[in-house]
């Protein structure tokens, strides 16, 4: 099914992103202004500063195969460059984006990696991702019962930010 999220709409434009492709239209004449092409899998997706990043992965998403690039869409001009990881693959599956940061979850941890390079950034273990805040500019990661805040370039935590209790 087709997705439109708050973030992929500005009062001139929407962007639908579609089981096989990607496509902005002018809300004003609901003209198509661009088209992006994603294969035959629906594929995961995420948004960050005017730019939609989706998976490439053989099988799709659901299937669980490893991704072994990103697509990184402008959502302004529709122009596309693809983002491949230094390994054959990237560390799990893609769970936000932020300050053009991309954070992937897999069975150790989560995986930090530039969104215009692919280039492995920062990991840490045992942790899973609770939220992206673009607001503060930080990720959220839980342990156990522990709220961490960590800065989404070097993976550094936050000083103060980490909160205990039920996540």
């Amino acid at each position: 099914s087709d997705v439109c999220s708050s973030d992929l709409a500005s009062p001139a434009t929407t962007v639908v992103i579609g089981p096989r492709a990607v496509v902005s239209y002018a809300n004003g004449t609901g003209k198509v202004r661009w088209r992006q092409a994603t294969g035959s899998r629906p594929q995961a997706w995420r948004s960050d500063n005017g730019d939609l990043y989706l998976t490439v992965t053989a099988s799709g998403y659901l299937a669980g195969g490893p991704v072994t690039a990103v697509r990184r869409i402008s959502l302004l001009a529709g122009s596309e460059r693809v983002v491949r990881p230094a390994g054959r693959a990237f560390a799990g599956t893609l769970s936000a984006a932020l300050d053009g940061v991309l954070l992937f979850t897999g069975t150790d941890g989560v995986s930090a990696y530039s969104g215009l390079t692919g280039q492995l950034l920062w990991q840490r273990s045992k942790v899973l991702p609770q939220s992206a805040d673009a607001v503060s500019g930080l990720f959220y990661l839980t342990r156990g019962n522990n709220l961490l805040a960590v800065q989404p370039g070097t993976g550094l935590r936050v000083r103060g930010s980490t909160v205990t209790g039920s996540a």
